[in-house]
């Protein structure tokens, strides 16, 4: 990832889990069910840097299995999202209007 562009110059959060879950599934009815089931996820973020300004940026991949986790496009996206990211123009300081609706 630092070797890719020079404006990359740290890469301050990854990581991996996994996890198992077994669920019980019952009703009045009599119906048993069980269900068993694992998940693996990774992440990692690039912090990139130019021109006084810097950014982040934090991808991940979840999956059933191991082998199917996607590394390299969490490497990717994060790198590129971060120098992508580089181009964004500041927002002057001052009071917004904000309205939060849970209709939309």
């Amino acid at each position: 990832m630092l070797a890719r562009d020079t404006r990359n110059h740290n890469v301050p959060y990854s990581g991996y889990g996994d996890g198992e879950s077994e669920v019980y599934y019952v009703d009045h009815l009599g119906s048993l069910c069980f269900q068993k089931e694992s998940s693996f996820s990774c992440y990692t973020s690039a912090l990139a840097s130019g021109d006084g300004a810097q950014t982040i940026f934090n991808s991940s991949s979840v999956a059933r299995r191991f082998q199917d986790l996607e590394l390299a496009f969490c490497v990717e996206e994060s790198t590129m999202t971060a120098l992508d990211l580089l181009k964004a123009k500041t927002l002057t300081t001052g009071r917004y209007a904000v309205i939060f609706s849970i209709d939309e």
